[in-house]
């Protein structure tokens, strides 16, 4: 029904919807032939490694019900093509490189959870993305949590491709990061109790 495309398309943004995000604006394409009213969504890995593949597949049914999707063998790759008529919004910015400012604006752990998905896939591909604004709000994000080893260039076609600058992302613990604030009432004095992760 209409309401439930509303809703669909309005999902609060989550740890699990923002690694889909990350893992679908650097691995995965949208389009559609000319004669064709569908549109097919595509994704790939090499087949030694289908992990995030098959936790893409696991995401879109369980956040979005799409289930049914295609595998097609292409020498050591295998890839997932869904074939879709309403496409929900989060997929539709992740293919064109827009970052949400709900996204920008999130919390530590759901940023962390788009860097992970945008990344995951890094010794495989390289990561290209045609806007040099979401390019510099990725290495915002990437280092507002403490990754600062991440770096974007310029190549060809004005196309700018981000890099990191080691194999796997280290495990952060943030001891400043603030969980809760509570307001401790009135008081002369403005004083709040910051409790921090640590």
């Amino acid at each position: 029904t209409n309401k439930d495309k509303k809703k669909q398309n309005k999902t609060a943004i989550n740890e699990e919807n923002a690694w889909l995000y990350g893992y679908l604006m650097s691995n995965a394409s949208l389009g559609k032939y000319s004669f064709e009213t569908t549109y097919e969504l595509e994704f790939c890995s090499y087949d030694e490694n289908m992990f995030y593949v098959n936790k893409t597949i696991e995401l879109l049914e369980k956040l979005y019900g799409i289930k049914n999707y295609n595998k097609r063998k292409m020498r050591i790759r295998t890839h997932i093509i869904y074939e879709m008529e309403n496409i929900p919004d989060l997929i539709i910015k992740a293919i064109n490189g827009v970052i949400d400012i709900d996204l920008l604006n999130s919390n530590y752990k759901i940023k962390k959870a788009f860097i992970n998905g945008y990344f995951c896939e890094q010794n495989k591909w390289n990561m290209k993305i045609y806007s040099k604004l979401s390019a510099q709000k990725i290495v915002y994000m990437a280092r507002s949590i403490g990754i600062n080893n991440i770096k974007f260039s310029k190549k060809e076609h004005d196309d700018i491709e981000i890099l990191s600058l080691n194999d796997r992302f280290p495990e952060i613990k943030m001891t400043n990061y603030i969980k809760s604030i509570k307001s401790l009432g009135k008081t002369n004095d403005y004083v709040y109790d910051l409790e921090t992760e640590e």
